[in-house]
């Protein structure tokens, strides 16, 4: 999603952005003769650490395509949650780069912890650790451990995945259709075939404990005017959902499409989601529709 600024109705300024023991041994001298050497107990295996959920379990998972698909399309649900004390877990699933340098990506993570440490009413000082098997980059807010955002840095596919020629044309839509068989991410720390991929996203669910899954748009499909990367995020948590046993709710929130709905945040809300989203676009340089900062929309959710 993209930084430029626009004055939107009521006079808000919108900064929009998008486009991995020797045993003993020696001498009896009263005897002379080698003693038996001692026998050591074998080591213990050591029992690998279960991988952390940073500060909490249980609570929401959120699944996204983009560093900044939460803050437009999945609030102010996300700040209610936060509000709440709710426990969070954010997951994107690409690096938004758009075929850019690293740098470009690296800042779009900056300006989401900016953005949730505005949420949270705390500083943006966040403690880096790793979660799940693959050990996804983890960062929780230190000063609210309910607050935990996970990067996977796959690449992004573009808007209606051809993929970027700096990432060899790879993009979700593709491995999702079977057309490549696997996806490497950016910063080259991690390769997934399709069901690789959904079983880290189910793992993630395990480990968090979650009791809410969010994720985006997997009702419509990838001919409609959705970024196909929404879509496959969409596709492939519900995939995950499927085999994440424990009892959860499954919602899809719509992504583009919002832009031509009624509007149907408050304006008190929509404010506030303004605010924030004006903190991470400190950080990008794309511009974003001005419509979905009043509108969220939820295309599913489980019984």
């Amino acid at each position: 999603m993209v930084a430029g600024a626009v004055v939107v109705a009521g006079g808000w300024t919108l900064l929009f952005s998008e486009p991995g023991r020797a045993a003993d041994s020696g001498l009896n001298a009263s005897l002379t003769v080698p003693a038996a050497p001692a026998v050591s107990e074998p080591s213990p295996t050591p029992t690998p650490e279960p991988p952390a959920a940073g500060g909490c379990t249980g609570g929401s998972l959120v699944v996204v395509a983009h560093t900044d698909d939460d803050l437009l399309f999945i609030n102010p649900t996300q700040q209610r949650d936060i509000s709440a004390g709710t426990c969070v877990h954010t997951v994107y699933l690409t690096a938004g780069d758009a075929g850019r340098s690293a740098k470009y990506w690296q800042n779009r993570e900056s300006g989401v912890v900016a953005a949730y440490a505005d949420m949270a009413g705390v500083s943006t000082e966040a403690v880096e650790g790793s979660i799940s098997s693959r050990h996804l980059r983890m960062l929780t807010l230190k000063d609210n451990a309910s607050v935990n955002l996970i990067f996977m840095r796959l690449p992004d596919g573009m808007p209606r995945g051809s993929g970027a020629k700096s990432n060899k044309r790879a993009s979700l839509r593709k491995l999702w259709a079977g057309n490549i068989p696997t996806v490497t991410t950016v910063d080259d720390a991690q390769t997934y075939t399709k069901a690789e991929l959904i079983e880290t996203l189910t793992e993630l669910m395990r480990v968090t404990g979650a009791e809410t899954v969010r994720t985006m748009d997997f009702v419509g499909t990838f001919k409609d005017s959705d970024h196909t990367d929404h879509h496959a995020t969409g596709y492939l948590t519900k995939a995950a959902s499927a085999q994440y046993r424990a009892p959860h709710k499954l919602i899809a929130y719509q992504g583009y499409g919002v832009a031509r709905k009624k509007a149907n945040v408050s304006k008190a809300d929509a404010k506030v989601k303004l605010k924030t989203f004006n903190i991470y676009a400190q950080h990008d340089t794309v511009r974003q529709n001005r419509n979905y900062v009043t509108r969220e929309y939820v295309l599913y959710e489980s019984p």
